[in-house]
C-alpha cells in the first residue's frame, strides 16, 4: 500500500445478538480511495436462532437463506483471508468482540 487511502471495509450481518451468529459477510477493497473490488457470502450461523425483527426489517436474511451455506471458518479461509491477502500491504491487525481492523 502506498498511502492511507488503500483499505478493505468489512461488514457482518448477524442473526441475533450472539457473536457466533454471523449470517453474512461483505468486503469492499478501496485503492486510492476508490472502490475496486468486492465480495459477499451468506454464512450458516453456529446458532440458528433468528430474531424476527432483524430478518424482516434490517437485513432480510432468513433461516432458509443460510441453512445450506458454509459455516464461518470455511468462509473465513476460502473468501475473507484470500480477499484480504490480494491487497499488498493490507494485513489483519486485530479482532476484539465485534471489531475487525485491517490496515
Amino acid at each position: 500500500m502506498t498511502n492511507n487511502l488503500d483499505y478493505i471495509a468489512i461488514d457482518f450481518e448477524t442473526a441475533n445478538w450472539y457473536r457466533n451468529s454471523a449470517c453474512a459477510v461483505g468486503l469492499v477493497r478501496f485503492i486510492d480511495g476508490k472502490e475496486t473490488d468486492s465480495c459477499y457470502s451468506l454464512i450458516h450461523p453456529a446458532k440458528m436462532y433468528f430474531i424476527k425483527e432483524w430478518t424482516e426489517q434490517i437485513h432480510h436474511i432468513s433461516y432458509g437463506d443460510v441453512k445450506d451455506k458454509p459455516y464461518f471458518p470455511e468462509i473465513w479461509e476460502t473468501l475473507v483471508m484470500p480477499f484480504v491477502n490480494q491487497t499488498p500491504g493490507v494485513r489483519l491487525l486485530h479482532i476484539t468482540g465485534t471489531c475487525l481492523i485491517c490496515l
